[in-house]
């Protein structure tokens, strides 16, 4: 995987923290069942621990993983706190886990293709962990929804800038368009999608996420678009006044939610 700037416990739980509500509802449509073993891979500091652990009671199980040091330390402190007891956290790479194969009945993973996750591991480790008929799930983003309102070229400037100088790594912000084929492809059957953006107002802090990315990335930002350090400062003031405004809303970037059922027998070798 590329280094990003992926690392900060505070930045992987307000992601987390933002995206709780559609992540109700879209764990509520695909009917996660008290007693289900579930897998969250590259969980975080938070992913979508809670709502599992929730669902499927004391009688179910759930497994985080989560490789990089810091989001893991932040996972088992959020775990201890939250007394989420049927949650369990391991220490080893979303694409190559130490998990048995076949022994889970939902796999989910999210945001790992946008940070330059290898797609083909992800599913083929997915579908390992999956019993046959069990659900696979993918979240990725989609960059094309965010925008400010009223609209704004400066804003329109730093995500284009933004999604250059992370492709420029091998990071895939947009990610999102491809899963519903890559699952397809996969041979998972009855895949579907449901897409979800937030519309951010007043002083939701999620608002400066994009000038966040941009400043991590800085080096980056200035390289893969030619800009001058002049330029990017520019933008960026502007791009925080606009995040800064209360009476600027903000639509975040979609998030595809894509799913779909294991075959008997069947995987990506």
């Amino acid at each position: 995987m590329p280094h990003l700037d992926l690392d900060d416990p505070e930045r992987s739980r307000r992601q987390s923290l933002i995206w709780d509500h559609e992540v109700d509802t879209w764990l509520t449509q695909l009917d996660v069942q008290p007693d289900w073993h579930c897998v969250d891979l590259g969980c975080g500091s938070m992913g979508i621990l809670e709502p599992l652990s929730r669902r499927v009671g004391s009688d179910g199980r759930v497994v985080g993983i989560e490789p990089r040091p810091a989001l893991l330390a932040a996972a088992r402190e959020y775990v201890r706190r939250s007394r989420l007891d049927n949650v369990r956290l391991l220490d080893t790479p979303p694409q190559r886990t130490t998990l048995p194969e076949e022994s889970y009945h939902f796999v989910h993973g999210r945001f790992l293709l946008a940070a330059g996750g290898d797609e083909r591991e992800l599913v083929q480790e997915a579908l390992r962990l999956a019993r046959p008929g069990a659900l696979v799930a993918i979240q990725e983003p989609d960059l094309s929804s965010w925008r400010c309102h009223p609209d704004d070229e400066s804003w329109t400037r730093l995500r284009r800038a933004v999604r250059t100088a992370y492709a420029a790594v091998g990071a895939d912000l947009d990610a999102g368009r491809r899963t519903f084929g890559l699952l397809k492809q996969a041979g998972l059957d009855d895949v579907r999608i449901r897409a979800a953006a937030i519309a951010l107002q007043g002083a939701h802090p999620s608002k400066r996420l994009l000038v966040d990315l941009a400043r991590a990335q800085r080096d980056r930002v200035l390289e893969a678009n030619g800009l001058s350090a002049d330029e990017l400062d520019t933008i960026l003031d502007q791009c925080e006044a606009i995040a800064l405004d209360p009476e600027t809303i903000v639509v975040s970037f979609l998030v595809t939610q894509v799913w779909g059922r294991k075959r008997r027998g069947r995987w990506l070798r």
